[in-house]
């Protein structure tokens, strides 16, 4: 039987010492001259020394309700605690082939189960261990912009304060990619001509060449370039498809398991160039909660809380340099109950 238990939050005393503290910088600031305005000292800043002092109990709760997820020896992710009897729930697409958990004294457990909920990237982890300091949290449908936010924002858990940014809202799926530029289309040529393969792509992969003509997918035609892409965005990246194609006068046909558009095509988004690292997988969310704490891409599925100590969501994806996805801790709840890992006899 599963069962989940309130960890101990934080007193609402931390809030008000951090709008104190923040009122006090904020008249300090006024009274610097514009030279000075603009040169800010770094720990007066939004996550500087000072201010992040003001949350120190909220950074030892999160740490304490949060787990540190391996690929080998490489840290890839974080976890979230969801029940006593051993449940974590992280972001399924970072996971690696040698998955341990770390635990907060530091033993590493290899999971005894693995559940993955593709529709929101949620992976749920079972370590066959019972777990102490297992949050329960809940996100308002009405979460205000400009409230503040914290979360444990990188691999060695250090926390990071923000604000939400945007309403709540589903991000559509986006489907695979191959990693090529398009060329000619149409009957003329017999197909769509491929004029660049880009490094590191699916395309490349399966081996496919600029100049090849692509004429096919999974045994249907496409000879111009719109039905191309409708075709290869049909299927969810990580799924293998057979693409026909010619190439002189040889037809080769090749199975080419897709990739991210978020990842391929980077390099033409002058946002994203200017990012830095941003996760795999970005779209195909059903809901989320979006905020502006720059958490590192190997810091997703980590708890999301507000200042009352609160945990409203789970870190899933790192957009841009100045936008991060979280799922509401609710809907993370119903996953986990639909999928038959939580016990029916659980009251909310």
């Amino acid at each position: 039987m599963n069962h989940l238990i309130e960890l101990n939050r934080p007193t609402v005393w931390s809030s008000r010492l951090l709008a104190a503290i923040l009122g006090i910088q904020l008249f300090a600031a006024i009274g610097m001259s514009a030279a000075q305005r603009e040169k800010l000292p770094s720990e007066l800043r939004t996550n500087g020394k000072s201010t992040l002092a003001a949350v120190e109990e909220l950074s030892d709760f999160l740490k304490a309700a949060t787990v540190t997820i391996l690929d080998g020896e490489e840290v890839v992710a974080l976890g979230t605690k969801l029940s006593t009897d051993g449940w974590i729930a992280t972001k399924a697409s970072e996971l690696g082939w040698q998955t341990t958990v770390r635990l907060e004294n530091g033993d590493e457990l290899i999971p005894s189960q693995v559940v993955v909920n593709e529709a929101n990237d949620i992976a749920f982890i079972n370590l066959d261990r019972p777990l102490e300091n297992v949050p329960m949290g809940h996100s308002p449908r009405t979460l205000s912009r400009g409230k503040i936010l914290v979360a444990l924002a990188t691999p060695r858990r250090r926390i990071k304060m923000g604000i939400v940014s945007a309403s709540r809202r589903e991000v559509e799926r986006v489907g695979g990619a191959l990693g090529v530029g398009l060329g000619r289309d149409g009957g003329s040529i017999g197909g769509v001509r491929v004029l660049e393969v880009f490094e590191d792509t699916a395309a490349e992969g399966a081996g496919i060449k600029q100049g090849d003509v692509i004429n096919s997918v999974n045994g249907m035609d496409v000879l111009r370039r719109d039905e191309l892409i409708k075709a290869i965005a049909a299927h969810n990246p990580g799924e293998s498809i057979e693409i026909a194609l010619r190439r002189g006068e040889k037809t080769i046909a090749l199975d080419v398991v897709l990739g991210f558009r978020s990842t391929y095509f980077r390099h033409l988004d002058r946002n994203q160039r200017l990012s830095g690292k941003t996760s795999t997988r970005l779209t195909g969310f059903e809901e989320i909660l979006q905020h502006d704490i720059p958490v590192d891409v190997a810091a997703m599925g980590g708890a999301l809380a507000d200042l009352a100590g609160n945990v409203i969501g789970i870190n899933i994806a790192r957009s841009d340099r100045v936008s991060t996805f979280a799922l509401p801790i609710e809907l993370v709840h119903r996953v986990f109950r639909e999928l038959s890992l939580e016990s029916s006899e659980k009251g909310d």
